[in-house]
C-alpha cells in the first residue's frame, strides 16, 4: 500500500515538475575516480548507475534525479535494504541516516523491468557525496566581467516559490541528462536544470553560491550558434516592404560554437529579442557600429545558400570594439600592450592603447587561439575592450579578446639549449644559449618572461617562475621582434624546462675510447664536470647538423644537456643526452702534444724530443719535431720568440701536421711551439708522503738531479692519454712528467709548485710481488696450493712459487670477470699477485692475494728442434711424442729470460729449456699453435758466451786480421756492444763499447756512418738511424777499420745488425716445415 502511495505521489511530483531542494556536491579528482570504478564494475556486473540527488525520502525509499550514467534512468524510486551497501567519496562505510533529502548521490542498481511510470528497484550500493543540489527553472542568464555567468532559477515548492543564483565558472561542469557535455550557450531561459553547488552561500538576496555541475533536464536544441564580437557593418531597411527585417549587420568576432565563423552576417527581424548583459529588453537602437555583441542564431537545411541568416537572439554587451592595424608591440611588460590605429573610426579616439590582461584573448578569424608573439607590425585586427580608458594620449583600455582578421603567418622561434644567466633576482630576463630548431632564430638570446609567457614542463603540465634556474635545460618559443643588439633581446612566449640540466664550456679532457669528456665552466675545479657519452647521446653544432664524438676535442666548446642524477666524486659524473658544439676547437687537422723538451739534438738545434700528453686524437706521446723557417715559436702572451729560446726542460705544447715518420719515435715538422711559463722534469718517483701533497723526482742518478713537487687542489694529474687520475697513481716507482714554476727554491732538493703531473708509467704494485707465468701443478688437500713458475715482474720476486689459494683470493679473467677455483688448471697462464710474506724454502710457500686467469695456455719444457730462422720451435714436454708442441714464433713474440731481460731468436736453440706460452687453439697433436712469449729458463747447453756465433761463421777468417793494437786495421772486423752518437764534422758518428769476446781485443770502436752502411735487424728488416739510436738495444756492427789508438779502433761502418725482438715488423727467411722432429 505504501508502495503505491510513494509512486503516485514521486509520478505528480514529476508531472508537476516541482523544484526539490537538492543537496549539491563538489566535484573532485576522487569523485570522478569513484565514479569511473563504478561505471566499470557496472559494465562487468550488468548494472546502472544515476548521478544526481536524492528528491525525496520516506523510510528506506528514496527518489533520485539526475544525469543517467551509461543508459540509466533519469528518475528512480530505491529502495534501500539490508545489503545496501552505503559509503562515502573514500568509500568509508556510513549508515542509512547519512541519506537525506537533498543529499547527492550516485545509486547502483540491477537494470529490472517495472509497470511502473517510475522504475523501482533495490540498491545495490550508494555513494554520498558532499555538497548541496538546487532544481528549478531558468530565469535569467548574465555574463560578469571576470567571464563569469550568473544563472538565476526558480524553485518551485508545493509551499513557497525562491529564486537561487547559481556562479558558473570555468570548472563547472556543464551537462544534459545523458551525459552529454554542454556549453553555456546551450542553457537558455525556462530550461528546467538541477544545480549542483558549494554549501556556503551569500546572504544576498537572491543568494548565491559556486556552482559545481549543472545537469539541464530537457533535450538541447542542437543547431544553435552564437557569435560574439564587434558590429562592423550597419544597414537598416526599408519597412515599406512586407518583410520583417529591420536591420542588416556584420559581425567581426569569435564562434562561440563549435564550428562556427566569427565573421556573421545576420538579419535583425521584428521576432529578434535584443537584451542588455542583465536581461533587460533594448531597442534596436542600442546597436551601434562598433558595439560589442552576442549574436544567436540557428541554422536551416536551406541556410547554407543563403547570404544571412536570421537572428533569434542579441544581447548587448557593455563593452566596445576597435578595428585597425597594430602600430606598436610592446611585450616587455608583464602582459603587454598595442597601439592599435582605428581605420574606421569606429572609435571617438583615432589611436587606442590596447592592454592586455591574463584572461585576454587572442584569435584568429577561425577561432584559433594565438600568443601575443604571433602578433606583427601592420595586421588588422578587431579588438574588444572595456569602455573605461585613460585620459592619456593616446587613451589606454583593457582589451578583453582580440581577433586577427588578415592573415597570420608563422613567426615563431625556437633555441633548445639552457639558461647560462640570469640577470635579475626577480627572473624576468634570462640569457640562453642553444641550438636553433627554426630558420635564422639567434643561438644566443636574452628572453623577457612575463605573465604571457607559458611556463611548462615536457609533458605539459604547467610551472611556476621559482622552475627558471641558471643552469637549466630548456626549449625557449619566442615571436621574431628582436633587438638588433649583438645578443638579441625579446619575449619568451613559452619556455618548456626540460627534465635535465645544462653545462657551458671548454672541454679539457677527453677520452673518446672510453666515450667521455671533461667540461670546464669556471676557474673553480669543483665546478667540472665528466660526461659520459653513449650510443643515445645526439651531438650536434649550433644549426642542428650531426656531428660525431670525434669533433669533441680537447678546447671545443660546447653545451652539455646531460641527467639530473650525477655521482659525488670530484669532478661529478654523469650521462649526456645532448652536446651541442658551440665551436670547435683552434685546431682540427693538426696533432698537439703538451708536455716538455727532454731533448735537444746535439747535431742541430732544429731538432727536438717531446714527451707529453696527445691532446688530440692519435697523436703520439713521444715525438722528434724538426724547426723551420715556418715554424712560428711563440709564448703563452702570443709574443714571437727565437730558436734559441727553445730549451731542454722547457713545457711547452707543440702544434704539427700529420705527416710523420714510421718510427718508433715518429718524426715530423713543428708548426707552432708555445713555450710555456713552466719548467718539465722527466724521471721517476723516489719518495713521497701519505697525503701526496708532494712528489720527489729523480731524473738521474746524480745525487743533486732530484727535485721536490709540491701538489695542491689545482695540480692536474692525467695519464699520457689525458685521461684524469688521482693522487693515489702518485707512487713509488712512477715515471712522470712533471710540469711546475718556474720559481725554485735553492733547498736542496730544491722545491717547487706542480702545475700538472703527467703518468707516463704507474708504479708496480707496493709491497707486493708479481709472477706470470704458468700453473705447472695444482694439489687440492686440505686446501687448494698451485705450483707457478714464470717471469718475476716485481724485484725480487722468486720465479718458482707455490700459493695458497683461500676465500680472499680474488680470481678473474682479463677482463675483470670474476672466475671459480675450477677456472684454474694445471698449464693455465696465470699473472699471481702475492705478498712478501713467504717460506725460506727451496720452492717459497705464500698465499695468493689475485690470480688473474689469461686466454692462453703454458707448457714447460725442452726445444727438440727448429727450423733455420727459428719461425717454428717444437717443443717436447715429456718422452711421449704425443705431449710435444710445435709453436710458430713471430715478430710479436716476446723472447725473454727468468729475470725479464730480452733476447733474440738466435737464442732459441735445440736444448734450451723453456716455458712457451701460446694460443689454446690447437687441431692436432703437433699442431702449431702462436707463441705470445717464450720465457727462457736454462740456454742450450753447447750455446757459447758469444751471443751470435752460430750467426757468423762466415766470420771465422778475421781471427787473423787482428793480432795487436798495432796492427794495420785494413780488413773488415765486427763488434758487438751498446751504441751512442755524435757530430764530427758534419758526420754522424757511433761509438760502441766491447760487450761481448767478439773477434779480437777491440775496447771500443769510433765509427763513420753513411748512406753506404747497411742497418737491420735480425730478420734483415731496414732500420733508420732513429730507430737505431731510439731502441736501446745491443748491436753487432761489421766496420773496416783504418786506425787504432790505445785499443780504441776508428774506421767505417759497413753493416749494423740491431739485436733482440725486430724494431720494424718484417718477413722472416724461414724454409722449416713446422712439424719438427722426435729428440734422439
Amino acid at each position: 500500500m505504501f508502495k503505491k502511495k510513494i509512486v503516485a505521489l514521486l509520478t505528480c511530483f514529476f508531472v508537476a515538475s516541482t523544484a526539490m531542494a537538492t543537496n549539491a556536491y563538489a566535484i573532485k579528482s576522487k569523485e570522478l575516480a569513484t565514479t569511473k570504478q563504478t561505471i566499470e564494475s557496472r559494465e562487468v556486473e550488468g548494472m546502472l548507475v544515476t548521478d544526481g540527488y536524492v528528491a525525496q525520502k520516506s523510510g528506506n525509499y528514496i527518489a533520485v534525479i539526475g544525469e543517467a550514467v551509461e543508459g540509466a534512468n533519469n528518475k528512480i524510486i530505491l529502495n534501500i535494504d539490508d545489503k545496501t551497501a552505503i559509503v562515502d567519496t573514500r568509500g568509508n562505510k556510513l549508515s542509512k541516516d547519512k541519506i537525506k533529502k537533498g543529499s547527492a548521490v550516485e545509486v547502483v542498481y540491477e537494470e529490472k523491468e517495472t509497470n511502473s511510470v517510475i522504475p523501482f528497484v533495490t540498491a545495490k550500493k550508494v555513494i554520498v557525496k558532499n555538497g548541496i543540489g538546487r532544481e528549478g527553472t531558468v530565469l535569467e542568464i548574465r555574463e560578469s566581467s571576470n567571464r563569469n555567468y550568473y544563472l538565476t532559477i526558480e524553485e518551485n515548492e508545493e509551499d513557497y516559490e525562491s529564486e537561487y543564483t547559481l556562479i558558473i565558472g570555468q570548472s563547472t561542469e556543464l551537462v544534459d541528462i545523458d551525459g552529454d557535455k554542454l556549453t553555456i550557450n546551450d542553457i537558455e531561459e525556462g530550461m528546467k536544470i538541477v544545480g549542483i553547488h558549494s554549501t556556503s552561500s551569500t546572504k544576498s538576496i537572491p543568494p548565491q553560491s559556486r556552482a559545481y555541475k549543472i545537469i539541464v533536464m530537457e533535450d538541447i536544441k542542437e543547431n544553435k550558434h552564437i557569435v560574439e564580437g564587434m558590429v562592423d557593418v550597419i544597414v537598416d531597411l526599408d519597412n515599406e516592404t512586407e518583410s520583417d527585417k529591420e536591420r542588416f549587420l556584420t559581425v567581426l568576432g569569435k564562434g562561440e560554437t563549435d564550428n562556427t565563423d566569427g565573421n556573421l552576417n545576420i538579419f535583425i527581424t521584428k521576432r529578434t529579442d535584443i537584451r542588455n548583459e542583465y536581461g533587460v529588453k533594448v531597442s534596436l537602437e542600442k546597436i551601434k557600429h562598433g558595439s560589442v555583441v552576442e549574436v544567436i542564431y540557428s541554422t536551416k537545411a536551406t541556410d547554407d545558400d543563403q547570404v544571412a541568416l536570421d537572428a533569434e537572439k542579441i544581447i548587448v554587451k557593455n563593452l566596445i570594439g576597435i578595428k585597425g592595424d597594430i602600430l606598436e608591440i610592446n611585450d616587455y611588460e608583464d602582459n603587454g600592450s598595442i597601439l592599435v590605429e582605428d581605420n574606421e573610426h569606429t572609435n571617438s579616439d583615432l589611436q587606442m592603447v590596447l592592454k592586455f590582461g591574463e584572461n585576454t584573448e587572442i584569435l584568429d578569424i577561425k577561432g584559433n587561439k594565438l600568443s601575443l608573439y604571433d602578433l606583427n607590425q601592420g595586421m588588422e585586427i578587431v579588438g574588444i575592450h572595456s569602455r573605461t580608458s585613460t585620459k592619456s594620449i593616446p587613451p589606454q583600455s583593457q582589451a578583453y579578446t582580440v581577433i586577427v582578421t588578415s592573415e597570420v603567418k608563422e613567426t615563431k622561434q625556437a633555441v633548445e639549449g639552457m639558461i647560462y644567466n640570469i640577470p635579475n633576482s626577480n627572473k624576468k630576463r634570462i640569457s640562453v644559449v642553444g641550438e636553433s630548431l627554426t630558420g635564422n632564430a639567434p643561438n644566443f638570446v636574452d628572453l623577457y618572461i612575463n605573465n604571457n609567457t607559458e611556463i611548462v614542463n615536457e609533458q605539459g603540465e604547467e610551472l611556476d617562475l621559482r622552475e627558471i634556474k641558471e643552469g637549466a635545460a630548456i626549449q625557449a618559443v619566442f615571436g621574431q621582434r628582436l633587438t638588433k643588439s649583438s645578443i638579441p633581446v625579446g619575449t619568451a612566449s613559452k619556455i618548456v624546462i626540460k627534465k635535465a640540466v645544462g653545462v657551458k664550456g671548454e672541454i679539457i679532457n677527453t677520452n673518446l675510447g672510453k666515450n667521455s669528456i671533461e667540461i670546464k665552466n669556471s676557474d673553480k675545479y669543483l665546478d667540472n664536470i665528466i660526461l659520459k657519452i653513449n650510443d643515445n647521446t645526439e651531438i650536434v653544432d649550433l644549426e642542428g647538423k650531426k656531428l660525431s664524438k670525434y669533433d669533441l676535442s680537447k678546447g671545443a666548446k660546447v653545451i652539455g644537456i646531460h641527467s639530473l642524477v650525477s655521482t659525488k666524486s670530484i669532478p661529478a659524473q654523469t650521462v649526456a643526452y645532448k652536446i651541442i658544439v658551440l665551436e670547435k676547437a683552434e685546431v682540427e687537422d693538426k696533432y698537439i702534444v703538451e708536455g716538455m723538451i727532454y731533448k735537444i739534438s746535439n747535431y742541430s738545434k732544429k731538432r727536438i724530443s717531446i714527451v707529453g700528453e696527445a691532446l688530440t686524437e692519435n697523436a703520439p706521446n713521444f715525438v722528434d719535431l724538426y724547426i723551420n723557417n715556418d715554424t712560428e715559436i711563440v709564448n703563452e702572451e702570443g709574443d714571437k720568440l727565437d730558436l734559441d729560446d727553445l730549451k731542454e726542460d722547457m713545457a711547452i705544447q707543440a702544434i704539427f701536421g700529420r705527416k710523420l715518420t714510421k718510427s718508433s719515435i715518429p718524426i715530423g715538422t713543428a708548426q707552432k711551439i708555445v713555450i710555456k711559463n713552466a719548467l718539465g722534469v722527466k724521471g721517476e718517483i723516489s719518495s713521497t708522503n701519505d697525503k701526496k701533497t708532494y712528489i720527489e723526482i729523480k731524473k738521474s742518478d746524480y745525487l743533486y738531479d732530484s727535485i721536490v713537487l709540491k701538489i695542491n687542489n689545482d695540480t692536474e694529474i692525467v695519464d699520457i692519454d689525458g685521461n684524469e687520475l688521482s693522487k693515489k697513481e702518485l707512487t713509488k716507482g712512477a715515471k712522470v712528467i712533471g710540469i711546475h714554476s718556474l720559481t725554485i727554491n735553492e733547498s736542496m732538493p730544491p722545491q717547487t709548485l706542480a702545475y700538472r703531473i703527467i703518468v707516463l708509467e704507474k708504479a708496480e704494485v707496493q709491497n707486493k710481488h708479481i709472477v706470470e707465468g704458468m700453473v705447472y701443478k695444482v694439489r687440492d688437500d686440505y686446501k687448494t696450493r698451485i705450483s707457478i713458475m714464470g717471469e718475476a715482474l716485481t724485484k725480487n720476486t722468486p720465479n718458482f712459487v707455490d700459493l695458497y689459494i683461500n676465500d680472499d683470493t680474488e680470481i678473474v679473467n682479463e677482463q675483470g670477470k670474476k672466475l671459480d677455483l675450477d677456472e684454474i688448471k694445471e698449464e693455465s697462464v696465470v699473472k699471481a699477485i702475492f705478498g712478501q710474506r713467504l717460506t725460506k724454502s727451496t720452492i717459497p710457500i705464500g698465499t695468493a692475494e689475485k690470480i688473474i686467469v689469461k686466454n692462453a695456455v703454458g707448457i714447460k719444457g725442452e726445444i727438440i728442434d727448429t727450423n733455420n730462422d727459428r719461425t717454428l720451435i717444437e717443443i717436447e714436454k715429456s718422452d711421449d711424442v704425443y705431449y710435444n708442441t710445435v709453436l710458430k714464433v713471430n715478430d710479436n713474440t716476446e723472447i725473454i729470460d727468468i729475470n725479464g731481460e730480452e733476447l733474440s731468436k738466435s737464442d732459441l736453440n735445440e736444448g734450451a729449456v723453456v716455458i712457451g706460452i701460446h694460443s689454446i687453439t690447437t687441431n692436432s697433436w703437433t699442431s702449431e699453435s702462436l707463441a705470445y712469449k717464450i720465457i727462457v729458463l736454462e740456454l742450450s747447453d753447447d750455446e757459447h758466451d758469444d751471443d751470435d756465433d752460430d750467426d757468423d761463421d762466415d766470420d771465422d777468417d778475421d781471427d787473423d786480421d787482428y793480432d795487436d793494437d798495432d796492427h794495420d786495421y785494413k780488413s773488415e772486423m765486427y763488434i758487438m756492444g751498446y751504441a751512442s752518437a755524435y757530430e764530427k764534422h758534419g758526420d754522424m758518428m757511433i761509438r760502441v763499447r766491447n760487450q761481448s769476446n767478439g773477434k779480437g781485443k777491440v775496447k771500443e770502436v769510433i765509427l763513420e756512418i753513411d748512406k753506404s752502411t747497411e742497418i737491420v735487424d735480425v730478420q734483415g728488416n731496414k732500420v733508420t738511424v732513429e730507430q737505431l739510436l731510439s731502441s736501446g738495444k745491443k748491436v753487432k756492427v761489421y766496420f773496416k777499420a783504418s786506425e787504432s789508438r790505445n785499443g780504441t779502433v776508428e774506421g767505417k761502418a759497413k753493416k749494423i745488425v740491431v739485436q733482440g725482438k725486430p724494431v720494424s715488423p718484417g718477413k722472416g727467411h724461414g724454409n722449416g716445415n713446422g712439424k719438427g722432429n722426435k729428440k734422439k
